[in-house]
């Protein structure tokens, strides 16, 4: 017995929108990574670090720890921030494959309905192919998980803006 089109319509249209929640997650702790930067790029007490922006996220990873080694106002901040960098580290090729890959839908006539993601990228000395199946029990697994992570991030911006006098800028 096949699955009716309008059930693997709405099965595709619930696995994008949890897909869109993931990366609007990821996004959010991108955001504060680059805040964190521009930022300490104002105050004096990270002078000796100041720069540019980095446009990989590992580079930003590795500046904000740069900043956080350094006294200054961010030193509050430094237990939330690499917990948040921790998780954030802990989900980059879901991060990836989600991002960057290519999707394909496919299920069962007897309703197992999942996306596929494939992504091409270096390995090493050679290019490979990341394949990943997700159902969609794991992509609201990985959404409700990556969501608190987003909330503890913007929860975390918001606080910085609050106490740099930047709310309402």
């Amino acid at each position: 017995m096949a699955v009716p089109p309008l059930e693997v319509q709405t099965a595709i249209e619930h696995g994008q929108n949890a897909r869109g929640w993931i990366l609007n997650g990821y996004a959010q702790v991108e955001y504060l990574l680059g805040d964190i930067i521009v930022k300490a790029n104002e105050m004096v007490e990270y002078a000796a670090v100041q720069g540019r922006l980095p446009h990989r996220v590992e580079k930003r990873i590795a500046k904000v720890r740069e900043l956080l080694v350094l006294e200054g106002y961010f030193s509050q901040h430094s237990e939330e921030i690499e917990w948040i960098i921790g998780a954030f580290e802990q989900s980059q090729e879901t991060r990836h494959l989600l991002a960057h890959g290519f999707c394909s839908a496919y299920h069962t006539p007897d309703g197992d309905f999942g996306l596929e993601f494939r992504k091409w990228h270096r390995d090493g000395d050679a290019d490979s192919e990341m394949i990943k199946m997700f159902r969609l029990v794991d992509l609201d697994y990985e959404r409700d998980q990556f969501t608190h992570v987003a909330q503890r991030a913007v929860t975390l911006v918001s606080l910085i803006h609050h106490d740099l006098g930047l709310v309402g800028q």
